[in-house]
């Protein structure tokens, strides 16, 4: 009778610690691997199994990136420094000359040109918030002269400034000024702008993000306002995080995805520039889409046994709790991969190395939850198969720890071709140095 459990159980009670036992490949090349929920599947019998639960059809390992050619990371918009025209020449002497010309003129204009060319004096001898205050004032000039077209940059160089001397209040007033004055002159960067306040406002960022998403904005500035509202929304809000995600998804594809038309007025690097920050939103927002998938798949805890452990009652515990419940989670791993695939299906993100992160996670959980489950080892049998449930190391390595290594190996090949390390790659060497000595970490002598 315990036939049955043994079907579920063969690869449940494996100890993971120590190196992992390496098995020479059959004649003729190393044959294809299974996918691991068809492999966990297999493990139980399939006349038990419903329709829904037969073996998947996915790819043996983890799938990869669309391929898009070689990966160029673009990162997000920002605003910056911008070249003023007051530089061009050397500024003491271009005050000393302006400043004597305008000296005795009382018109608004000379005022308004005095402010410049002090906060560009101010900006070159590093007094970088007096600069600002100067750049401020300039802007919030309505008459001007030949300086006029200074203003917009010149105001985007005070949130700078005051953004790199700590001064936050500075920044959101040079800011919110911006926006009053340049919202429809200069479009592309009022939505850097507000992007950036949005940033650094931690009382109001969420009302500047919504006041940008109702804006008619291009296609590409329209999908990162999302992404970076949802991205605010995450942990206060959860539900309005992903409709955002979703919006953003919408857009992506509504308006072509990679032959989006980004923005008017492009040339073809900027273009490239813009296409690939909007990828990587997207990639996020489908990332974070996942991630409750993942979450969903870890809240699956197995069953306990209790009670005296008689044949029956372990039969029976076997077949109406603890194999419905290995079905569904690896059926929530399959949903999860699927959630995953959509990001790599966008081709090389950076996101692509959390989502192998994730990939390997998903199993080697999994591998570490059976592990310590706690079966009803006290009955007794002479059926030798009973043994199997104790053998070290071969049916866990191979349904569950075998996927997760791969997944994790995947992980660091896409930190290499984006050169993207940090959490994420760091999770994957860990999982991968319980197994493989190359991955371990050298201790330091004393």
């Amino acid at each position: 009778m315990l036939a049955l459990l043994v079907g579920a159980f063969v690869f449940l009670r494996v100890p993971l610690d120590g190196p992992p036992r390496h098995r020479a490949p059959a004649a003729g090349g190393t044959p294809a691997i299974p996918s691991a929920p068809a492999r966990a599947a297999a493990a139980v019998p399939t006349e038990d199994r419903p329709d829904d639960e037969q073996p998947s059809s996915r790819p043996a390992g983890p799938p990869a990136p669309v391929d898009r050619g070689p990966y160029h990371y673009h990162p997000p918009s920002d605003i910056g420094l911008q070249p003023l025209a007051a530089h061009d020449a050397p500024v003491a002497e271009l005050l000393e000359a302006r400043l004597d010309e305008l000296e005795d003129l009382g018109a608004p204009e000379a005022t308004t040109e005095v402010l410049y060319l002090l906060g560009a004096e101010q900006q070159s001898a590093f007094a970088y918030d007096v600069a600002a205050g100067f750049f401020e004032a300039f802007a919030a000039q309505e008459a001007c002269d030949v300086t006029c077209e200074e203003q917009a940059p010149a105001l985007e160089n005070a949130i700078v400034l005051h953004r790199a001397t700590g001064n936050t209040e500075g920044a959101l007033r040079s800011a919110d000024l911006f926006e009053r004055r340049f919202e429809r002159t200069h479009p592309r960067t009022a939505t850097r702008v507000a992007l950036a306040a949005a940033t650094i406002d931690r009382r109001s960022g969420t009302d500047r993000l919504e006041r940008l998403r109702r804006r008619r904005l291009p296609p590409a500035e329209a999908v990162q306002a999302e992404v970076a509202l949802g991205k605010r929304l995450r942990s206060d809000d959860p539900r309005r995080a992903r409709r955002a995600f979703r919006r953003a998804n919408r857009l992506w594809k509504r308006h072509g995805g990679e032959q989006m038309a980004t923005s008017p007025g492009l040339g073809p690097t900027a273009w490239a520039a813009e296409l690939g920050r909007t990828r990587e939103a997207v990639a996020e927002a489908r990332f974070f889409e996942a991630e409750r998938h993942y979450e969903r798949t870890r809240r699956m805890t197995p069953p306990t046994f209790e009670g005296p452990p008689r044949e029956a009652r372990v039969d029976r515990w076997v077949r109406q709790r603890l194999r419905p419940w290995l079905a569904r989670r690896m059926r929530a791993i399959e949903r999860a991969e699927r959630a995953l695939d959509r990001v790599d299906e966008l081709g090389l993100t950076r996101q692509s190395v959390a989502v192998a992160a994730r990939r390997g996670q998903l199993y080697q959980e999994l591998a570490d939850t059976l592990a310590r489950l706690r079966l009803p080892t006290a009955v007794e049998s002479e059926d030798e198969t009973i043994d199997l449930i104790e053998q070290p190391r071969g049916p866990m390595y191979q349904h569950l720890v075998r996927p997760a290594l791969e997944r994790f190996e995947a992980c660091m090949e896409r930190a290499s071709a984006t050169h993207h390390y940090g959490e994420w790659s760091e999770s994957c060497a860990d999982g991968l140095a319980r197994y493989l000595p190359r991955y371990q970490r050298a201790e330091l002598p004393r």
